[in-house]
Formats: structure tokens, sequence, C-alpha cells
């Protein structure tokens, strides 16, 4: 079964009303067993962060979550990040657009020592910097398992793909890492380019990016 909720222009009763709407249609449909929660574009309090955690506690059998522009706080991404541990069979995970950049990552860091299974992971439109994500490494070298990493509009400039790139040794069930829109210029692209042509079973996507076209031209017949 897939629980499907988006929520887009409501009224702030109405969207906090869901939120609880939520947590309950969960514990109602867990013998069903509920494998996906999705929540788009919303507005959310504390309270309303201690409802869909709570909720995602009574979600063993989830394998994908997916986040996509929904204000948080320091205490609802560590109140987010307690509840991950708990989700050992999350494959999808999706935290787009969340301003992660203005808290330390690492309790979200943690939580992913505790996904095992994970495949896909998406922080898109974050705009995290190159400390930010070295914040992540710790649990993102963890993920044997990980096949997409999805990097795109944050700002790790040339910084943090040399970080990507030493991570890039160590997972190596990846098959695709965009870092589209990141700010990467000359020298990070010296540190892509022989790591796309040494593991060419791993697309590096760089558009957007501070490249000319011969770079970009260099990048392709690498990943020939």
């Amino acid at each position: 079964m897939v629980l499907l909720k988006t929520f887009h222009d409501q009224n702030q009763v109405e969207m906090h009303r869901k939120i609880a709407d939520v947590s309950m249609t969960v514990q109602r449909e867990l013998p069903k067993g509920v494998n996906m929660l999705r929540l788009n574009t919303m507005k959310m309090r504390e309270k309303d962060w201690q409802h869909f955690t709570y909720c995602l506690g009574f979600c063993p059998t989830l394998t994908r979550l997916h986040l996509w522009k929904i204000s948080i706080s320091k205490a609802s991404l560590n109140l987010l990040a307690s509840y991950l541990l708990g989700m050992p069979k999350l494959q999808y995970l999706t935290l787009g657009d969340m301003n992660l950049n203005s808290f330390p990552l690492f309790p979200i860091s943690e939580s992913l020592k505790h996904l095992p299974q994970l495949k896909e992971l998406t922080l898109t439109v974050n705009y995290l910097d190159s400390a930010h994500f070295s914040m992540l490494v710790p649990g993102l070298e963890t993920l044997d398992l990980l096949e997409v990493l999805s990097l795109d509009e944050n700002d790790l400039g040339d910084a943090g793909a040399q970080v990507m790139m030493e991570l890039l040794l160590k997972l190596r069930r990846l098959k695709s890492v965009s870092l589209k829109f990141n700010s990467i210029g000359n020298k990070g692209f010296e540190m892509v380019l022989p790591m796309q042509r040494k593991f060419k079973s791993v697309k590096l996507l760089l558009d957007g990016n501070d490249l000319t076209d011969d770079e970009f031209e260099e990048l392709e017949q690498a990943q020939t």
C-alpha cells in the first residue's frame, strides 16, 4: 500500500489538521503495510513535526520517505533523525528544499548509519556547503547499498567536490552522483575527471557548474 499526502496552498488551519490526519491514517492502515510517505510544500509547527514523527514510529515497513519544501527547525530535524533510526527497511529518502544548511547535520549523519538498505538519497536544494557535506560523510560512507546520490542545487564548490570524490572510493555500489548547480569550477573538475575515468560504472553529473564546453566534453568522453 502507498500512502500519499501532498499539500499545496492550503490555509494553515487546514494544513495542521491534515498532519494529524496523516498520523492517524498511518496508524489505522498499518496492518496493510504502509510503504511510502510523501509530504510536499508545507509550513509545519513543532507540534506538527511531533505528530508526523510519531506516525513514523508506526511504520517499520516504510521503504520510501519523501519530504520536499517542508519548514523545519533544529529541534524538529533532531526529532526526525531520531525516528529514522527505527526505519531499517528504508530504501529511498528525500530531504529536499528544507534549508538544511541552517543546522548542524551530525544527527542526520548518525541516522544514516542505521539505514543499511538505503539505495537512493536525495538532498537537493539545501544550499549545503563543503562543511555541511563533510558532516554527513561519516554516515554516508556506511551506505554500502547506495546506488543514487542526488546533491543538485547545493553549494559544495570545489572543496565539496573533493570530499565527494573521496567518498566515491568507499561507495562501490554507486551508479549515479548528481552534482548539478554546485558552483564547481576548474579545480573541482580536475578532481572529478580522473575519478570518472577510473569508475566508468558511476555517472557523475555536473550540468550547471562553472565549467567550459571543453571540460563538459571531456567528462562526457570519460563516461563512455
